[in-house]
């Protein structure tokens, strides 16, 4: 099912509460992040992935296997999954730990 678009600049109470690194990429502060609502039989959940508003580059989605040696490890399993905003705010600290093309940091 379609979610919703987050954006800092919103007046509507949908800006994520964590701001938002530059593109790596263009280097424009216009982050997006969209979200989809999860159908379950007993349990409704969000998924979300950053992306530039810009550019159109993308961070990896929310759906990723939080291994205890991953960096937002703590964060993933903290995560209310029935929570649109603390999964959007999830997918803005993965967007901030987006390296460069060459690989340097944000």
């Amino acid at each position: 099912m379609k979610g919703n678009r987050w954006h800092e600049d919103q007046n509507n109470n949908m800006q994520p509460d964590i701001k938002s690194a530059p593109c790596p990429w263009c280097g424009l502060n216009s982050v997006v992040v969209d979200t989809i609502l999860l159908k379950g039989e007993h349990l409704n959940t969000w998924t979300a992935q950053a992306s530039c508003h810009e550019c159109g580059t993308k961070a990896p989605d929310t759906d990723f296997a939080a291994w205890d040696d991953h960096q937002l490890c703590e964060d993933y399993l903290l995560t209310d999954w029935e929570n649109e905003r603390e999964v959007v705010n999830l997918a803005v600290k993965i967007w901030n730990k987006r390296k460069t093309p060459n690989g340097t940091g944000l």
